[in-house]
């Protein structure tokens, strides 16, 4: 299923085409799969999208490093976290960082892409050598995935690429999953999907949040 996204992905040649198709695989990776090290589960809540493809998307928030690329199902452990690799070919540049997730066997969402690094190696898995096995898990019908803009990415990047709505989080039945900062998620998913009357934006927000998230107004013709 993966593999059929990126191979979607790949394919695309324009940028509006290239982050639908990055949303499109966050969200089967969010819906459909869990990690597994050894015998540690982590199931993924939040988590940021980056691609880098010399022809055609040169996402200049990316690291580029050798180790997210040609390493499909591989860790890449860097100082801000950690990233798994989505990568086949040296053509590019593929992997998501991991900003919240369940670590071993707890319904408590550790949030913070170091914080869940650190969660991991708690429970004795080796990021670096440890076997990565990336488990297909049913689909619960009451999910639903929210994007909003990446996060920290520092100085150098350029705007395009800063107001890519390339994080995803999880909501199940109207609640967000992570712990802080849901109100973004609305926002974003306001703008994103270009809601301009009162009763959807209201309804959009109220899915995502519970209530009416602040600035909603602007949104109103």
């Amino acid at each position: 299923m993966i593999k059929k996204a990126i191979d979607q992905l790949t394919s695309c040649v324009e940028r509006k085409e290239i982050e639908d198709a990055l949303r499109h695989i966050a969200e089967i990776v969010l819906k459909d799969y869990i990690l597994k090290f050894g015998e540690t589960f982590v199931q993924l809540i939040e988590i940021e999208m980056y691609y880098y493809n010399e022809s055609c998307y040169k996402d200049t928030a990316i690291h580029k490093s050798e180790q997210q690329r040609h390493r499909y199902g591989k860790v890449y452990v860097h100082p801000s976290g950690f990233d798994i690799c989505l990568s086949d070919s040296d053509d590019y540049y593929l992997s998501f960082l991991v900003r919240s997730a369940r670590v071993g066997n707890t319904e408590v969402v550790t949030s913070g892409p170091i914080n869940v690094r650190e969660a991991i190696k708690r429970l004795g898995v080796d990021l670096e050598k440890d076997l990565l096995e990336l488990i297909a898990t049913p689909v619960n019908p009451h999910v639903n995935v929210y994007f909003a803009t990446r996060k920290g990415l520092g100085k150098s990047v350029i705007p395009e690429d800063n107001a890519a709505m390339l994080s995803a989080a999880l909501g199940v039945s109207g609640k967000m999953l992570i712990p802080s900062g849901f109100e973004k998620y609305a926002y974003c998913e306001l703008k994103r999907r270009n809601v301009h009357d009162k009763e959807t934006a209201d309804a959009l927000s109220r899915e995502i949040i519970g209530g009416r998230v602040a600035g909603v107004k602007e949104f109103y013709h």
